[in-house]
């Protein structure tokens, strides 16, 4: 591992490791990807401002591809996605969260993808499954879409996480993930990059996401930062993208109130159904719109008895 060292030969891929309070995990992550099957590689991780152990459990993998950077106060994980970016030597770029880890082709073949798709195309994605602690259940779902300006990442986030992407750094360098975002910070910047850059697939699970209910350091154990960063997310869509027809925009509102209904958050339940055109109001849509409404009142009110 090097502070800040660089190694002589430039690599064909920068992985991007943001960490903060992970020593625990850190290893097993960045392990992953020294495993992959391109060796071509540097794997920089950035401590946002840790107190743990993080950067001995990196020294001792003793492994020069390894580039260890440091934040000297907690930022935030999009900050330190920002400083390993422009600190990478590579034009493309992978993000891995320090708790996810990849199978060994994942870098590989999205590199050849990419290359297959051509320059229009700057953002690659895979499959992913989930890892729960007690058992691997694979996701429930292939996406397939590609292309530019597509619909439906206005009308869920079929990519998933940051973890499961490979970007162009010039178009990273363009756009820039925001550092205002509480949550879905991933999601607003593939929407932001999609208007302009496109966007392919390999269509294989490549990636394994880590959900650990224990651990509080994950923004999804963080319900209000989960919920305020969805609200953004709705603001965004339905105010500024017109261009989504009338099923869309349903099915749009649908995602995000199972969304504010599995959080608890009532408010962000109501800020949707205001949003329904009294047309759409069948007896189907007022049953569902009761059912969501009552399973976010049940886990508020859960949350605050403790």
């Amino acid at each position: 591992m090097s502070q800040d060292g660089i190694m002589e030969d430039v690599p064909a891929v920068s992985v991007v490791v943001p960490t903060y309070q992970r020593a625990h995990s850190i290893a097993r992550t960045v392990r992953s990807v020294l495993a992959q099957s391109m060796t071509q590689i540097e794997v920089l991780v950035i401590d946002d401002g840790g107190t743990d152990d993080t950067a001995s459990v990196l020294r001792e993998m003793d492994d020069p591809r390894i580039r260890y950077l440091r934040h000297e106060t907690n930022r935030g994980a999009n900050a330190a996605r920002t400083t390993g970016v422009e600190a990478a030597r590579a034009e493309r770029i992978a993000f891995l969260d320090s708790d996810d880890v990849w199978h060994p082709d994942k870098l590989a073949k999205q590199r050849a993808r990419m290359d297959e798709a051509g320059p229009g195309y700057g953002i690659c994605y895979c499959w992913y499954s989930i890892d729960t602690g007690s058992s691997l259940t694979v996701a429930h779902r292939e996406p397939r879409w590609e292309g530019t300006n597509i619909a439906e990442l206005l009308v869920q986030n079929f990519i998933g996480s940051f973890s499961c992407v490979m970007i162009d750094k010039g178009a990273l360098l363009a756009f820039r993930p925001s550092l205002s975002m509480p949550a879905s910070e991933d999601w607003e910047l593939f929407v932001r990059m999609n208007r302009s850059v496109g966007i392919c697939l390999v269509p294989e699970i490549l990636m394994t996401y880590s959900l650990d209910v224990h651990d509080k350091n994950r923004i999804s154990s963080q319900p209000r930062a989960v919920a305020a960063g969805a609200r953004l997310m709705y603001d965004l869509i339905h105010l500024r993208h017109p261009e989504l027809d009338h099923a869309e925009r349903e099915r749009s509102r649908r995602y995000f109130l199972e969304q504010f209904g599995n959080l608890g958050h009532v408010p962000g339940v109501m800020q949707v159904l205001r949003d329904v055109p009294p047309g759409d109001w069948t007896p189907r849509w007022s049953w569902y719109a009761a059912r969501i409404l009552a399973r976010a009142s049940k886990r508020r009110l859960r949350s605050l008895r403790g």
